[in-house]
Parts: structure tokens; C-alpha cells; sequence
């Protein structure tokens, strides 16, 4: 980049850049690379179509059980809501504020999940090729985006990160003992798992992806601000959050679950939401237009 950018906590206002070819760049290109930007809507637009269909055609899910139906169908109103944050990050990504890129991110984020679920765990169908063109389209724009690097610029003040480590840690650790205590009780009970029952899947693949992926992910960003002191992922993490748990108690309203446990989960949605708004409102103040550069990247 022939460009720097310097992000500065003190400055009030836009931060501006070394080389006046990249300070008019940052009013007219990308914070990152085109071709993520490009990628991420292509996953929005295809998602769009598989979750309409999902709700409304009754082929898409015709060979899952019907708790597998119910769940496909939380999931599709999930991908909706997710789809409606990413295009509404993308005027705030235009402007490089880095509050659009970590709406990016964690839409991003959600997206890859869900759809690593669509096309390894629902038949195969006429949406198969869909779900596998989501799955590729998000995963190489969110990837395109972390490598660029400019995530990492964002300043993040130290106690909303805190406060934001707390909330994304004490999620991914109550979600990996939840998970942890049913697998270890069914396998000492000899059992197969209720879930795989009603679902008809060899493997959880919610287990999976958390106990592998998600949960080591969100402590890693978590446990990085006591290092760091500040950990820009953790607002993607906490969109992630608000995305997944707002699925999830849609799947649980479809399924006419006790209010009690819609209650529970819908808190974590609340909380998620909560933390989001405090960072994104302690990084406004703290830099006034939090500009995270312009990539030179076609």
C-alpha cells in the first residue's frame, strides 16, 4: 500500500492518510478488497433465495424429519435477518467506519456456519449447488477480509472491549458446557443422542462447528484482550451472537417451545445486542469516525 493509514483514539473526525491519491481513494473505494465486497453480496443474494424458498416451498425440506424441517426453517428466517445486517453495513463499510466492517464480519461469520449446516446436513436437492455457492462465496470474502488486515486498526477503547470480552467469553463458555454435558451424558448412558433422533443426522453438526470452531474462536478473542487490551473481533463476535441466538429462538417459537426457554435464549440475543451497541457507541466517541483505510486491492 502506498498509502499508510494511522488510526488514532484522539483524533476527532475522519483520520487522514499519508497519500493524497489514497485520501480521495478513501472517499470512492473499499475499505477492503472489491472482490470480498462483491463475494459477500453474491452470499447475500443466493442466501436470500434458498431461505425464501425454505419457508415457502414445501419440496426444500420434503425428505427431512420434521423436527429437521422446523429447525431448516428457524435457520432460513435466521439467514434473512442476516442478510438485512450485512446490506446494512455496507454504507458504513463505503465510509471505512469500522463499525460497517465488524457488521461485515459478523454476518460473514453466520452465514459460513448456517450454510456448512445446509449443505452437509439437509439431502441432496435442487438447492444443493445454492448452499455450496453460499458456503464458498461468504467463506473467501470473510477470509479476503480478516487477511487484509484492517480489522486489526479499528481501536476499540479499553473498557467496552472488556466488557465486550466478557460477554462473547461467557457465551462461548456457557454453550460449550451445555453442549459438553449432553454428548458426555449420552455416551456414558450408552445412548444415542435424543437431537440425532429427532433430527435423523449421524452427528450434531451445531457440536461440531461450536465445540471445534466457534467456541475456541470466541475465547481466543476473549482471553486476547487481557493480553492486547483490545480485540477488534469481538464486536463480529458479538454480531455473530445476536444472529445465531435470534435464529435460534425463531426455531424455538416454530416448534412452540416453553416461554421459559424462549426467554432464556432471547437473552442472550438481548445481551449480544447491548454489547454491539455500547462498542460501536465507545468506539464512535473515542475517534470520533472510526476510518479503517482503504485497501489497494482491486
Amino acid at each position: 500500500m502506498s498509502g499508510s493509514v494511522r488510526i488514532d483514539a484522539q483524533v476527532r473526525g475522519p483520520v487522514e492518510v499519508a497519500d493524497s491519491r489514497w485520501g480521495a481513494a478513501a472517499q470512492g473505494r473499499w475499505p477492503i478488497s472489491v472482490v470480498a465486497v462483491w463475494l459477500g453480496v453474491a452470499a447475500a443474494l443466493i442466501a436470500t433465495v434458498t431461505s425464501i424458498l425454505g419457508l415457502v416451498a414445501p419440496w426444500t425440506y420434503a425428505a427431512e424429519t420434521a423436527d429437521w424441517q422446523v429447525q431448516a426453517r428457524g435457520q432460513d428466517l435466521g439467514n434473512l435477518l442476516a442478510v438485512v445486517v450485512l446490506a446494512s453495513s455496507l454504507p458504513l463499510l463505503r465510509r471505512a467506519r469500522g463499525a460497517g466492517l465488524q457488521l461485515w464480519v459478523g454476518s460473514l461469520l453466520y452465514l459460513v456456519y448456517a450454510f456448512v449446516i445446509y449443505a452437509a446436513g439437509v439431502h441432496f436437492g435442487p438447492l444443493f449447488l445454492p448452499y455450496v455457492a453460499v458456503l464458498g462465496t461468504a467463506s473467501y470474502a470473510l477470509i479476503l477480509a480478516l487477511v487484509s488486515g484492517v480489522l486489526a486498526k479499528i481501536a476499540v477503547p479499553s473498557r467496552a472491549s472488556r466488557f465486550s470480552a466478557w460477554v462473547v467469553g461467557s457465551i462461548g463458555v456457557a454453550f460449550a458446557l451445555l453442549w459438553l454435558s449432553s454428548i458426555i451424558s449420552d455416551y456414558l448412558a450408552g445412548r444415542t443422542p435424543a437431537a440425532l433422533v429427532l433430527t435423523g443426522l449421524p452427528t450434531n453438526l451445531v457440536h461440531v462447528l461450536d465445540l471445534a470452531l466457534v467456541v475456541p474462536a470466541m475465547l481466543i478473542a476473549a482471553l486476547g484482550v487481557r493480553r492486547y487490551g483490545t480485540a477488534p473481533i469481538l464486536g463480529a463476535w458479538l454480531v455473530f451472537s445476536v444472529l445465531m441466538s435470534a435464529s435460534i429462538v425463531a426455531t424455538l417459537l416454530l416448534s412452540a417451545a416453553p416461554l421459559g426457554v424462549v426467554a432464556a435464549v432471547g437473552s442472550i440475543t438481548a445481551i449480544s445486542a447491548v454489547a454491539v451497541v455500547v462498542q460501536f457507541r465507545a468506539q464512535a466517541r473515542q475517534a470520533g469516525q472510526t476510518n479503517v483505510g482503504t485497501a489497494e486491492h482491486p
